[in-house]
């Protein structure tokens, strides 16, 4: 592979002569269509780990997105000036090294929006959904027939997969989705397949394309000259490995964070996790801030936040040095973060976070809240769209949502019920859940239409 190709300007559906002259770049066009869409704009209101808490400094999936993109951003923005710019083709074609900070920073902006209300467990829940009514379609919905394949991608709902199909997929009757550039689209595709027959020899551990998105991987990867490993999947793109990088710092680090203010770790705890990372960091001198320790101890925290993010960040950079030209080849190699010096002291602070953060009471809370709210609404929404007997009932339902569609086909069907689950926010699942079971009435002439 090679960088002027894997930088490609050509967006989805179009070809790279049909950009628009404009005070922006490609790239930078992406990030804004992002930040202007309703999809990351419903990101305010959805699970990143903890419950919406009374402390307005706890992450949401948009605080997350948004932070996650800035530290890709520096990620690019370092392999360019390193690793890119180097390339003389890429003056050739008009390209820039701080083009690549711009890519990341979008597919780091993009990389949670195919996720469901409440946090992971939401993918569990709608992937529980399936696995629990495998068989009992054909007497919900009789005459219903789905391939073994196509099931499976629902039996294991991958949210990388949703987020892909709501990039790329019509809908609002725009066609070709956000028309984002296929070098965004490919950076932003962490698993590159789609879901094989033989899970044995699968090259990923997860699906990130649903079948019905297979044409719009294939442009991507053929735009970006990608290589290709055969059935329905390619290497990933060497950015893939930046947005990855920069998701796991922002998340192994903040979450750790965030549990100190909630209360879930002392001060002694915090510092004791974050220390060894923060004191390797080359840009900054801790002992300008010890003063903090017992004057502000959350603005102390705030301080070895941002020094440890700093110093992972710079190690996953190096990494991606070593492994750069293995990355071109199209050969696998492990998450960046695996390879670190500091990744010893980085799985400590992942455990610390695993066993007194994501396992607090609340946590578990919103986690069994998802899988109650969401088996419900596809309890409703998916007899809605695919049975067409006469039932005054699910008329009911269809006149509630009036964004369900008919579907005879069961595939793009049952798409269709996930992607109305998927694209709600916590509140607005809950809001719904309430009134499909009777619990409480809409006030006002409001009703559920506005999924």
């Amino acid at each position: 592979m090679e960088w002027a190709k894997l930088l490609s300007r050509q967006r989805l559906g179009q070809d790279e002569a049909s950009e628009r002259e404009s005070a922006r770049t490609p790239f930078q066009r992406d990030h804004d269509r992002l930040q202007f869409s309703g999809a990351v704009r419903c990101l305010v209101d959805k699970t990143q780990v903890f419950p919406m808490p009374d402390d307005d400094h706890v992450h949401s999936r948009l605080t997350h997105s948004l932070e996650a993109a800035a530290v890709g951003r520096s990620l690019g923005n370092l392999v360019g000036y390193d690793h890119v710019r180097a390339d003389p083709a890429l003056a050739a074609a008009g390209l820039e090294a701080r083009d690549v900070g711009d890519i990341v920073a979008s597919a780091c902006l993009a990389h949670d929006i195919g996720n469901p209300p409440f946090g992971h467990a939401g993918e569990e829940a709608i992937a529980r959904w399936f696995r629990e009514r495998r068989g009992r379609m054909g007497e919900l919905l009789p005459g219903f027939a789905l391939d073994e394949a196509l099931w499976a991608e629902f039996e294991n709902f991958e949210g990388n997969a949703q987020g892909f199909r709501l990039l790329v997929s019509d809908r609002d009757g725009t066609e070709g989705g956000m028309k984002l550039t296929c070098a965004t689209l490919a950076a932003f595709s962490k698993y590159p397949c789609v879901r094989l027959n033989d899970d044995q020899h699968r090259p990923y551990r997860k699906h990130g394309v649903f079948r019905h998105e297979r044409p719009a991987l294939e442009e991507v990867a053929a735009s970006t000259g990608l290589v290709s490993l055969g059935d329905g999947a390619w290497c990933r793109h060497p950015l893939a490995y930046l947005v990855e990088a920069a998701d796991d710092i922002c998340y192994s680090v903040v979450d750790v964070e965030d549990g100190y203010r909630l209360g879930y770790l002392s001060f002694e705890e915090t510092r004791a996790a974050l220390l060894p990372l923060a004191s390797r960091n080359p840009a900054g001198r801790l002992d300008r801030h010890l003063g903090l320790e017992t004057r502000a101890p959350a603005a102390y925290v705030a301080v070895l936040r941002a020094y440890a993010i700093n110093a992972l960040m710079l190690g996953a950079h190096e990494v991606f040095g070593r492994v750069h030209d293995r990355l071109l080849a199209g050969e696998p190699v492990p998450p960046l973060l695996e390879q670190v010096e500091l990744r010893t002291e980085l799985e400590q602070l992942r455990r610390l976070g695993f066993a007194r953060c994501y396992r607090a009471p609340e946590v578990v809370a919103v986690e069994l809240t998802g899988f109650n709210v969401l088996a419900a609404l596809l309890d409703v929404l998916v007899p809605a769209v695919l049975d067409r007997r006469p039932s005054r009932y699910l008329d009911k339902v269809r006149q509630a949502f009036p964004q369900l569609e008919e579907h005879g086909d069961a595939y793009e069907g049952l798409l269709h019920a996930t992607d109305l689950v998927s694209s709600m926010t916590d509140s607005r699942a809950l809001s719904i859940y309430r009134r499909v079971l009777g619990m409480e009435l809409p006030g006002g002439r409001r009703g559920l239409g506005t999924v």
